[in-house]
């Protein structure tokens, strides 16, 4: 807009008067005064001064006037406070305004009028930009990954306190020269994008809830180059953080990892901080997982430190309470799933106990839900509450349990309703190559859950050099190495409606094969004091058939006096002369000085003696009822539940000793729960609530296609690769075929609620329910299945 610059000028008028005759008189003139433009006034509503993240305000001009009724001229200006650097507006010359913003901080909102010949002085409104405390955006913490790796992203922890959660949206904000780094599905509550180059990335998660309010969070993704060693992360977890005396606490590593991916790792456990007098014990000093107990009441801080094969390490913490106090209840759904639209699901809780076995209360929350979603979860006070999914998209739920005094909010799950299921990709092939060798690399694993066909990306997305790779049929593909070095391969698979998740894998080209380390009999071992310990590397041998050179090298406890006598042998001897930790280690080079090492650790005791402990739990069905009289056997000795599923029993083991439990009932699916070493007396080994699938009879109908010519018996494979809800203590293994013949029904046995990996002979296709099938828990009405299959 051009502004006209008016100047006020004053006017002076001289009137003069002529005589006629001597005689006659002056009449006098009256003189008028020209008008004064009045100063046009400028005015800002409302006065409000504190605005929402994301959320859209409106600014009006209406009582700004002029005293002459002149038409007014409009001009706004938002400037932030901290640095003056003004904001674009959109119509900035209207009356009226929106302002959006999205960064925290201060503003002045500045307007001018004018009447097209004088300006108004400016009026100003400060502006406040706060965050919204009823909604918390969580993006993640910051990590690291190795340039090729697919980054996960994950929105889940999310909490608004006004309504529900109803769109979430990802973007890359900041990311490395060179990248060409896109989230494809970025309006997923879960996403992930390809880490295409070495440096930062800046991933920006935007919420909105069914009030319109809007939160963000960042997290930072460093990218490291695939020659560089990365520190190992340690994460511990476990089911509690209050025991009572003398309980077994497992403590799990399960989450920890190297972004570096095959580096060996290894363990070192220590108890940092306990009361006095206390006898704090672990099982493992050295192992992927320990178990803790004591009979002190008090505080202890057990630590763990994680070290790679290049010495790189991190310290992680957990805090465990002893004591007789009230324990919360456990509380844990199972991992992501898809659901299938306008279905009742349903929502069970996996595993959500008391560990006193109180009776639990539960209240169900749906956190998230697609914008245009009517839903809301069914009886959301009971065990077993429903949804019902009436729009495509994610629905995210949590669960909070009560024991009447203390009350656990589960992880949350994401619940996908979609008409089409994402295709999974997968990669076979081997980690390391060689120089000028062809590469092969196999899809062909990869699958549609609806069983669509499958078109293959396959991309190399870092290289030494400049090498093509070629797809061959079948999901394959392979190139031929040029340069020594790290290769990248992706893949990507499409059902013809939507792209699978990108899947990475890291392929190390070598000059020359690498010696192979071949221990004979037993590596990790834990000895009585006075053992001796041999260990053979004679069967070690180098691809290429070069001489092998040997080094033994050997960490023992600090007292301890004895040593390797030959260190260059193919086989070692050694008597520890202290009880402890120790660790041999081999390490063997070829003519071309390539080498390999493995390390063998073994843990010595002063002496063996017989613990006495029990092993309790419940054995549940799917919908969580206790297994009454089921039958299982602990380390070999057979006992049975009662009639509620309980069981309560009293066993004793030599210390250092595991425990096994499995099931041994023909109306359970086989299965297994083993524990870490055991070294502390009167040990509690609590299972919990333990899921174990319950064998129902199905009605199984085999039909085939009008096309169809092969054989009439036709054999059908079952193999379990999940349940419902998912098995955290026994885990469950069934893998059986079945002879049928076609256009028949039959009734088969199989586990329930379980998914299975549905095979046929070879030459044949499963056309419906395709290569997955899920059986349901029925034992009012009973478990059906249809099956076709056609020529492949």
């Amino acid at each position: 807009m051009k502004w006209k610059n008016s100047i006020a000028a004053s006017t002076c008028i001289l009137m003069s008067a002529c005589g006629g005759g001597s005689g006659g008189d002056e009449q006098p003139k009256s003189v008028g005064t020209a008008k004064t433009n009045a100063i046009p006034v400028a005015q800002i509503m409302p006065k409000t001064s504190n605005l929402n993240l994301g959320s859209a305000t409106t600014f009006n001009a209406s009582k700004s006037y002029d005293s002459d009724g002149d038409a007014l001229e409009y001009n706004w200006e938002l400037i932030r406070k901290n640095d003056q650097v003004s904001i674009p507006l959109d119509k900035n010359d209207s009356e009226e305004i929106v302002i959006t913003l999205q960064d925290e901080g201060e503003y002045i909102l500045r307007l001018k009028v004018s009447d097209g010949k004088l300006f108004s002085p400016l009026a100003e409104l400060p502006l406040k930009l706060v965050g919204n405390a009823d909604l918390t955006a969580r993006a993640g913490t910051n990590f690291s990954v190795k340039k090729g790796q697919v980054i996960n992203l994950n929105g889940a922890d999310s909490r608004t306190l006004d309504g529900l959660i109803t769109a979430y949206s990802w973007s890359i904000t900041e990311k490395p020269a060179g990248s060409t780094a896109t989230i494809f599905s970025n309006q997923r509550v879960k996403t992930n994008f390809v880490a295409d180059a070495i440096g930062q990335y800046t991933a920006e998660l935007t919420i909105e809830n069914s009030s319109n309010q809007v939160a963000k969070d960042t997290v930072v993704i460093t990218s490291d180059d695939l020659a560089k060693n990365s520190s190992p992360v340690a994460i511990l977890t476990s089911e509690k953080t209050l025991i009572r005396p003398n309980e077994i606490l497992q403590i799990d590593t399960s989450k920890s990892y190297d972004p570096d991916r095959y580096e060996q790792l290894s363990y070192s456990w220590s108890v940092l901080s306990s009361p006095v007098n206390s006898d704090a014990t672990l099982s493992s000093q050295t192992g992927a997982s320990t178990s803790f107990s004591a009979s002190v009441n008090g505080s202890y801080e057990i630590a763990l430190r994680l070290t790679d094969s290049q010495g790189d390490y991190s310290d992680a913490t957990y805090q465990v309470e002893v004591g007789t106090s009230n324990q919360a209840p456990i509380a844990k759904l199972g991992s992501d799933t898809s659901i299938t639209l306008d279905t009742p699901i349903s929502l069970v809780c996996d595993s959500c106990f008391d560990p006193e076995g109180a009776d639990l209360s539960f209240v169900w929350k749906l956190l998230g839900k697609p914008a245009n979603s009517n839903r809301e979860i069914e009886s959301p006070t009971t065990a077993n509450a429903t949804l019902t999914p009436d729009v495509i998209g994610e629905y995210i739920i949590a669960v909070t349990v009560s024991d009447g005094q203390l009350q656990t909010a589960s992880n949350t799950q994401v619940l996908d309703a979609r008409v089409n299921k994402k295709p999974i990709a997968k990669i076979l092939t081997s980690d390391e190559a060689y120089l000028g060798n062809k590469i092969l690399l196999d899809g062909s694993k990869s699958y549609d859950p609806e069983g669509a066909t499958l078109s293959y990306e396959w991309k190399i997305i870092e290289q030494p050099s400049n090498d093509e790779i070629y797809t061959e049929a079948d999901g394959k593909a392979h190139f031929t190495s040029s340069s020594t070095g790290k290769y990248v391969v992706s893949l990507r698979t499409n059902d013809g409606v939507q792209f699978s998740d990108p899947k990475t894998i890291a392929i190390s080209v070598k000059d020359d094969l690498a010696p192979v380390i071949v221990l004979k009999g037993e590596n990790n071992r834990t000895i009585a004091l006075g053992d001796t310990v041999t260990i053979d590397a004679t069967q070690s041998y180098d691809p290429e058939g070069t001489a092998l050179t040997y080094s033994w090298s050997l960490q023992k406890p600090v007292n301890s006096s004895i040593s390797i006598v030959d260190s260059s042998a193919q086989i070692v001897e050694f008597t520890p002369d202290i009880g402890g930790i120790y660790i041999a280690e081999l390490m063997i080079k070829d003519a071309a000085n390539n080498t390999a090492s493995k390390k063998v650790t073994v843990e010595v005791t002063q002496q063996s003696n017989t613990l006495i402990g029990t092993v309790k739990g419940r054995i549940v069905d799917t919908t969580l009822n206790g297994v009454e009289n089921a039958t299982f056997n602990i380390n070999g000795k057979k006992y049975s539940t009662d009639k509620q599923g309980v069981f309560n029993v009293e066993v004793n083991i030599d210390e250092g000793s595991l425990i096994t439990v499995t099931t041994e009932d023909e109306r359970l699916a086989e299965s297994k729960y083993v524990t870490a070493a055991i070294s502390q007396q009167d040990f509690i080994i609590d299972m919990g609530d333990s899921f174990v699938p319950v064998k129902q009879d199905v009605d199984t109908y085999l039909w085939t296609c009008a096309e169809y010519s092969g054989s009439k018996n036709v054999n059908l494979r079952f193999n379990m690769v999940d349940t419902f809800p998912e098995a955290t203590k026994f885990i469950p293994t069934f893998d059986k075929t079945f002879s049928h013949i076609v256009d028949t029904n039959k009734i088969i046995t199989l586990p329930s609620t379980a998914t299975f990996e549905l095979m046929a002979d070879e030459g044949i296709k499963i056309t419906a329910p395709g290569t997955r099938v899920t059986i349901y828990y029925a034992p009012v009405l009973g478990a059906m299945n249809i099956i076709t299959i056609c020529n492949e």
